[in-house]
């Protein structure tokens, strides 16, 4: 019995994420129709009909999702903002000198008090890290000639 193709309801539903329209459905049958005439043509039984298995699975087959392939008979577009570079005029010293002055007159700059603040977080904080890295060679240290035999 395993020659036998397996038996498929006409009542059985189609998934729930395929959507038929009626130029889909058109479409189905007459690629079913096509596959028929193929079939038909290549020798198999030949003056015969499909059988109900065979119909079913050449409309299986043709109503998978085609691949979309893209001919690429021109380059691909370019990015925006990817023109010709243009060429800009060089900056002279003089006027680079302008550019930071004004630049530098946006800058909000820290008041006195922010001065002191930052002044000592920074300073306590260089501190702590000098502490750590002391601590940890004198660490090293002892442990090396512990290890070692140091007099």
């Amino acid at each position: 019995m395993a020659d036998e193709p397996e038996k498929i309801d006409d009542e059985q539903e189609a998934p729930a994420d395929v959507e038929s329209s009626d130029a889909e459905e058109t479409n189905v049958a007459q690629d079913a129709e096509n596959a028929e005439e193929t079939a038909a043509e290549s020798g198999a039984d030949q003056g015969a009909e499909l059988t109900e298995a065979q119909k079913v699975a050449a409309n299986v087959a043709v109503a998978r999702p085609k691949k979309k392939t893209a001919a690429k008979g021109k380059p691909t577009n370019k990015r925006k903002g990817e023109a010709k570079a243009e060429k800009k005029e060089r900056t002279s010293p003089v006027e680079f000198v302008k550019q930071c002055i004004a630049e530098l007159k946006k800058v909000v700059w820290p008041t006195l008090q922010q001065w002191n603040l930052y002044f000592i977080v920074v300073l306590v904080f260089v501190l702590v890290v000098i502490a750590y890295v002391s601590g940890l060679d004198a660490g090293f240290g002892s442990l090396m000639l512990w290890l070692f035999g140091g007099n």
